[in-house]
């Protein structure tokens, strides 16, 4: 009996120890999928990769071993063998991925090429044709279709769109200003928009009879106007993997006087985190931002700056306030969906005061850059089809028809927009 005990432990510590190595294993594919964005095709190459170098190693290396260690070896590449298994049932959402790797299967053929316009159908005609004439709105973007990453504009969603930079560096992050007269946006030294690179936010008007000139306003990235157009809230970075937030007068600007003030406090957001991307509250008192961190990838954070607690989003990029300043809205980076969360509460908008889902992603697409525009019923965001990279579409949602419409056409890379509401006067729908 003690002999069968005994061998009895030994294999459920082998047990344990291969779940564990597989648990690892999973973590590492998680933080991997978080922090560069990795496909399954990457992550499936790293995966067989690692499983035959360690394999190699122990055939070739197993008659040196001591039998502990061969055991435990083969306990850690067991663990890596059932690692796919674990990521996806315990960290992902498996019917998610399952749509995702059928609309992978469906795809076929090479992608469209790149630089150039193409028509809508007769059905995406007609809907961007409705939602033009119920919505007057402007639209600013970045893309890379003159081969270049620049800031592009239209006045109305239906209207010819406009090059409003032509710099030879990479401009990113547009946002409006004061009653969409004015355009914020970065513009990077480094054409992969590393902020350590370095990067200056630059102001340009769309209209006018200054239209086109620029004109640099700070050191930063990421900028976001305040509801009111007096404050400009960005980010930089003050050493490597040390970001802070500051916040800008444009009033004082206005008068060429530049005072600057710095939001957050590392006693409130350590810096370690990287905060980055700041969104401020209509009302300016509180911020939502983007964390960064080894531990926990992509995050999104937000905090009344008068008090309170700080309280956190993972696998969420990109916040956004809701015009009323009631909720936070971010982009799910596990499942490429939009959601929202109460100002005050930290979980799914829906009843109970908890943060829930405001729009799917489409079959077979995933969605990017979301944010509020300064209309409560409207949304704009990229999305581009599962597996491909550098082919956004822009599209804009109605909250209230529950209807998106896409008014990009193109095998370029739109994405990053801004949406500002003059009027409406229907909701969206063909």
């Amino acid at each position: 009996m003690e002999g069968k005990g005994l061998l009895a432990l030994r294999w459920g510590a082998r047990a344990a120890a291969t779940l564990a190595a597989a648990a690892v294993a999973a973590l590492a594919f998680e933080l991997a999928s978080l922090h560069a964005g990795a496909d399954y095709g990457a992550l499936a190459i790293a995966w067989g990769a690692v499983l035959a170098a360690g394999l190699g190693a122990f055939l070739a290396l197993r008659r040196h071993l001591a039998p502990g260690a061969r055991t435990g070896i083969l306990c850690a590449l067991g663990g890596v063998l059932l690692a796919p298994a674990v990521f996806v049932l315990a960290l992902r959402d498996p019917a998610y991925e399952l749509a995702r790797l059928r609309a992978l299967r469906a795809r076929r053929g090479p992608p469209p090429g790149r630089g150039r316009p193409i028509d809508p159908s007769r059905a995406e005609g007609r809907a961007v044709n409705a939602l033009a004439r119920r919505l007057d709105a402007a639209l600013v973007w970045c893309s890379n279709r003159s081969g270049n990453a620049d800031i592009w504009y239209r006045h109305r969603l239906t209207s010819e769109s406009i090059q409003l930079t032509k710099s030879d560096r990479a401009d990113a992050e547009p946002c409006f200003g004061r009653e969409g007269e004015e355009i914020f946006f970065t513009r990077y030294r480094s054409p992969d928009r590393d902020p350590a690179g370095g990067a200056s936010i630059w102001c340009v008007r769309p209209a006018g009879p200054d239209a086109g000139t620029e004109f640099e306003v700070a050191s930063g990235f990421a900028p976001r106007a305040s509801a009111d157009g007096r404050w400009l809230v960005f980010s930089r970075f003050d050493a490597p993997g040390r970001g802070s937030v500051w916040r800008l007068d444009l009033t004082k600007l206005r008068r060429d006087r530049k005072i600057e003030k710095r939001l957050l406090p590392e006693a409130r957001v350590p810096a370690e985190a990287r905060p980055s991307r700041p969104a401020p509250s209509p009302d300016n008192l509180a911020l939502a931002f983007g964390l960064r961190s080894r531990l926990r990838g992509s995050a999104v954070g937000w905090l009344d700056l008068t008090g309170g607690p700080l309280r956190t989003r993972d696998g969420a990029r990109g916040p956004s306030w809701s015009p009323d300043g009631g909720r936070v809205a971010w982009t799910d980076t596990r499942r490429g969906a939009i959601w929202a969360a109460p100002r005050a509460g930290s979980g799914p908008a829906g009843a109970g005061g908890e943060a829930g889902r405001l729009c799917e992603a489409p079959p077979g697409m995933t969605v990017s850059g979301a944010r509020w525009s300064n209309h409560p019923r409207f949304f704009a965001f990229a999305v581009q089809p599962v597996g491909l990279r550098r082919a956004r579409e822009l599209a804009v949602l109605d909250l209230e028809a529950k209807a998106a419409v896409r008014v990009t056409f193109n095998s370029n890379d739109d994405f990053e927009p801004a949406l500002y509401v003059r009027g409406v006067t229907d909701a969206i729908g063909p």
